[in-house]
């Protein structure tokens, strides 16, 4: 995984796809400045340069990420169930 590496970047019709967490963290914290925020996740949620959902809300500056919200078997999917 990339740590805050150049997105791998597919285009339709020219124009580059991002998610939605790279959509978020490119616009800022906006209302959710200053405010808690939980997230809800999976191994799977990563953003254009496969770095995970929640180290890049970790990272990112004027957000808080408090609470992640995961599967039965863990964020990582590593867990018993």
């Amino acid at each position: 995984m990339n740590d805050g590496g150049a997105p791998v970047e597919e285009t339709v019709e020219g124009t580059p796809v991002r998610t939605g967490l790279e959509v978020l963290l490119a616009r800022g914290p906006g209302d959710l400045a200053g405010k808690r925020i939980g997230l809800l996740s999976h191994a799977a949620a990563v953003d254009g340069a496969l770095n995970p959902a929640a180290r890049r809300l970790l990272r990112a500056p004027g957000f808080t990420l408090t609470t992640l919200f995961a599967p039965e078997h863990g964020l990582a999917g590593a867990a018993q169930a």
